[in-house]
Formats: structure tokens, C-alpha cells, sequence
């Protein structure tokens, strides 16, 4: 089985994927093992109140074999590049960060 889930989560615990089973796992009333398999769909930031939450949508795959497909990235290699100060924990900068 497959299910779309939206979690809200403080900065500290969004920081760890680690914690999205169990947190998952909890929302749905399900045991962890039972979920195979978890993919990100969006991130998002929710910066409008004093408490700044990250906003989290995933894919579950629940008690069945399937295959995610995986998401490659070129990064670039910034080693040489000038440094860059973020000024600010809004929404634009925790972006930029």
C-alpha cells in the first residue's frame, strides 16, 4: 500500500530523516516495520509564527516490495568558491542555508 503523509515538524527533528518512520509509523497507528520504504515528495518552511516548522511530505510504502526511484544531483564542487555569510533565519534565509 501507498499513502501520502504531510508531517510538521520542529527544524531540530525535520534536520534527522531518521526520525520520519517512527514519527510516520505513529500518524498512521502502524508499527515501523512495516513501512518499507519512505520518499520525500516536498519540503517546505512555515516561518509566519514565533515557531518556525518544516513541513514535510512523503510517499509510504507500506507492507509491500517496491522500487523508489532515486534522485541524483550534480553538485557542483564549492570547495573553491568565496564564502558566503546567510544573514537572518526568516524564511528566505533558512532557504538560502
Amino acid at each position: 500500500m501507498q499513502k501520502e503523509i504531510t508531517i510538521n515538524l520542529a527544524p531540530q527533528l525535520a534536520a534527522d530523516p531518521g526520525n520520519y518512520s517512527k514519527l510516520v509509523a505513529q500518524e498512521l497507528g502502524i508499527e515501523v516495520k512495516r513501512i518499507i520504504a519512505l520518499r520525500m515528495i516536498k519540503r517546505s518552511i512555515d516561518a509566519r509564527r514565533d515557531r518556525i516548522r518544516i513541513i514535510i511530505k512523503l510517499l509510504v510504502i507500506i507492507d509491500e516490495p517496491a522500487e523508489l526511484p532515486v534522485n541524483k544531483f550534480d553538485y557542483q564542487d564549492v570547495s573553491k568558491k568565496p564564502e558566503v555569510l546567510i544573514i537572518g533565519s526568516g524564511p528566505a534565509g533558512l532557504f538560502a542555508a
